[in-house]
């Protein structure tokens, strides 16, 4: 291919070994009120997709496998203010 720079790029927070699969981790982690109510509406509604702030999440998911060449990733949400 010659020279080329990467027009992507992204960190991986860690790595599962699920039995022998590589795994990947990814960590989110906000303090909003906007995190708190589009988690709400992903209980209500079941797909993340529909929503602008997660779908860029399942955008980098989606880099970060096709550039590893694994097939399982672990995406988790945090916020402290959803926790009891």
């Amino acid at each position: 291919m010659g020279n080329f720079e990467s027009l992507v790029g992204s960190t991986i927070d860690g790595w599962f070994n699920n039995n022998g699969d590589l795994e990947l981790l990814e960590i989110k982690s906000s303090d909003s009120n906007y995190m708190s109510s589009v988690i709400e509406e992903y209980s209500i509604n079941g797909n993340f997709l529909i929503s602008k702030y997660f779908f860029k999440y399942y955008v980098q998911a989606q880099m970060q496998l096709s550039c590893t060449g694994l097939e399982h990733y672990n995406l988790f949400f945090f916020n402290r203010r959803c926790t009891g």
